[in-house]
């Protein structure tokens, strides 16, 4: 992995959980990233409204979130889609 992106102990945690095929596919999207020279980056990458300078990567029915600051990727969580709204709500609410 690139040097500019860092994963959360949590997002640790919950790269372990999903099955290997949805790992490979979710690092190799934010190794994409990581080496991206545009930002915001590729289509996949969204800002999340009301939420500062948090973004969200999607890889399917996954999504990455992360801290983007500095030149720096911080992936805090790798969440369900169906789960990212309520943990979103909970922690940066």
């Amino acid at each position: 992995m690139p040097e500019r992106l860092r994963f959360s102990p949590r997002a640790i945690r919950d790269l372990k959980r999903l099955a290997h095929p949805i790992q490979e596919a979710v690092l190799e999207d934010l190794g994409r990233l990581a080496a991206s020279t545009q930002f915001p980056g590729p289509p996949k990458l969204k800002k999340l409204k009301g939420h500062g300078d948090l973004y969200r990567l999607r890889t399917g029915e996954y999504r990455a979130v992360c801290r983007i600051a500095s030149g720096k990727i911080s992936v805090l969580r790798v969440l369900d889609r169906k789960d990212l709204e309520g943990i979103l709500s909970r922690l940066w609410g």
